[in-house]
C-alpha cells in the first residue's frame, strides 16, 4: 500500500518510447494507476524523451501531466509560462513557453546532416515523407508528422551500420555527437543530452522547494544512460525480448516487464519502498 508523506519530495524523470509507452503499440495503458497516484500526491513526473515537443505535448495533455518537459534528448527544458519564476534567467520566451535551450537549433544540426549525406549512406527524417516515419514507427499520419517537426536534433538510419565510428568522429570534431537510440541514431550538440538536462531540472527543483530532492528515472535505451547514472533511483526497462541494454550504473533496478507493465511495476515498487523508509 503506497503511503503519502515523505521526508524529501520526489521527481520522476521519464522516456517515452520503449519505457512509458509500449515498443509495439505506443499504449501506456498499464502504467494509469500509478500515474493516477502520481498525479494526486502532486509528484512532478517529467518526460524526458527524444520526441518532439509537439509529440509530448499531446501526452500531456492525455495525462494531464503540466510539468516541465525534456525534448529532443536534453535539446530543450520547456516550462509553461505560468512557471517562469521557478526557470534561470537563462530560459526565453518560445512559442508560448519557457525554453532553456541546450542544444542548436535544427537549422545547424540539418545543416551538418547535409555534409555527412555527401560521404556516408545515412537517411534523416529531414529527408523522409511523413509515410516514410509512419514506415519506420508505426505511428499514425498525425504523430509521424509531428516527430518530423524536429527543433534540436535529426533521427536518422544508416545503410552500413559500420560507418557509426566515422560519423561519430566527425560529428565530434565539428561540436555534435551520435547518440542511439530505440529504434534510430541521432545528431545532436555536443553540448546536450539527458543527464544535463535532468541535472538542471534537479537543480531548479531544488532551488525552488529549498529542498534536496529523491530523483527518479526510468529509461529503455543507451541514449538513457545519462539520466540513469545522476538519479537516485534508476530504472531500467527491457525490451520487449526481455533483454536489458547493458549499463554498468550503481543500484540499477531492472524492471520485471517491458514497456508501461514494467514501468508501473518498477515506479510502484521505489515510491513504496521510499514511503515505508520515511513514514512515521
Amino acid at each position: 500500500m503506497i503511503r503519502k508523506n515523505r521526508t524529501l519530495p520526489v521527481v520522476i524523470f521519464t522516456d517515452l518510447d520503449g519505457t512509458l509507452l509500449n515498443h509495439d503499440d505506443y499504449s501506456y495503458r498499464d502504467a494509469l494507476p500509478i500515474i493516477a497516484h502520481i498525479r494526486e500526491q502532486s509528484i512532478p513526473l517529467i518526460i524526458c524523451t527524444s520526441k518532439t515537443r509537439y509529440e509530448v505535448l499531446d501526452f500531456r495533455k492525455e495525462l494531464s501531466i503540466y510539468d516541465p518537459f525534456i525534448t529532443e534528448n536534453g535539446g530543450g527544458i520547456f516550462f509553461q509560462q505560468n512557471q517562469e519564476h521557478k526557470v534561470f534567467n537563462e530560459s526565453e520566451y518560445h512559442d508560448g513557453y519557457r525554453l532553456i535551450r541546450l542544444g542548436k537549433y535544427y537549422s545547424e544540426i540539418r545543416a551538418f546532416f547535409m555534409e555527412l549525406k555527401k560521404r556516408f549512406a545515412i537517411t534523416g527524417f529531414g529527408d523522409m515523407d511523413v509515410s516514410a516515419i509512419q514506415s519506420l514507427t508505426g505511428l499514425s499520419m498525425d504523430q509521424a508528422t509531428k516527430a518530423k517537426r524536429r527543433e534540436f536534433t535529426e533521427p536518422f538510419i544508416f545503410e552500413s551500420e559500420q560507418d557509426i565510428f566515422l560519423v561519430d568522429q566527425m560529428a565530434g570534431q565539428r561540436g555534435f555527437k551520435i547518440v542511439q537510440g530505440g529504434r534510430f541514431y541521432h545528431l545532436i550538440s555536443s553540448g546536450q543530452d539527458k543527464s544535463i538536462a535532468v541535472r538542471r531540472v534537479i537543480q531548479i527543483y531544488e532551488n525552488m522547494l529549498q529542498s534536496k530532492i529523491i530523483s527518479i528515472g526510468a529509461g529503455d535505451s543507451m541514449n538513457d544512460y545519462g539520466m540513469l547514472k545522476v538519479v537516485h533511483y534508476p530504472v531500467l526497462i527491457p525490451h520487449p525480448d526481455g533483454k536489458y541494454e547493458p549499463m554498468d550504473i550503481p543500484n540499477l533496478i531492472k524492471a520485471p516487464f517491458a514497456g508501461s507493465k514494467g514501468w508501473y511495476a518498477a515506479i510502484e515498487k521505489i515510491l513504496d519502498t521510499h514511503d515505508k523508509t520515511n513514514c512515521t
